[in-house]
């Protein structure tokens, strides 16, 4: 299957430290290559931020906002995003390898 259209997945997050390792290797971990990650630090009172950076994932955007809500940080990252589809994620959730394929 050609690659070709980008997928940019956009995560709103606050206070995942615990999770938002594991939801990004899902992410980097797809048989879909063309993708970007935007992640939305809504705020977070923990070190999200820092164990996103890290990471050094080279096609993630990180951006450091002071809080105001999930909807507000969703659409601040649709704001920003260059992929053609968009697949919204919560900072704990994992998906299967091949999830963005399937869903192309």
């Amino acid at each position: 299957m050609e690659q070709s259209e980008k997928v940019s997945v956009l995560i709103a997050l606050y206070n995942a430290e615990k999770f938002i390792r594991d939801t990004l290797f899902s992410i980097t971990n797809q048989t879909w290559e063309n993708i970007e990650i935007i992640v939305v630090n809504d705020g977070s009172q923990d070190s999200s931020g820092e164990v996103i950076e890290g990471l050094n994932i080279p096609n993630l955007k990180l951006y450091n906002r002071k809080n105001a809500g999930q909807c507000a940080s969703s659409n601040f990252g649709l704001s920003k995003s260059s992929g053609k589809l968009i697949k919204f994620l919560d900072a704990d959730d994992i998906i299967a390898h091949d999830c963005i394929e399937k869903m192309v």
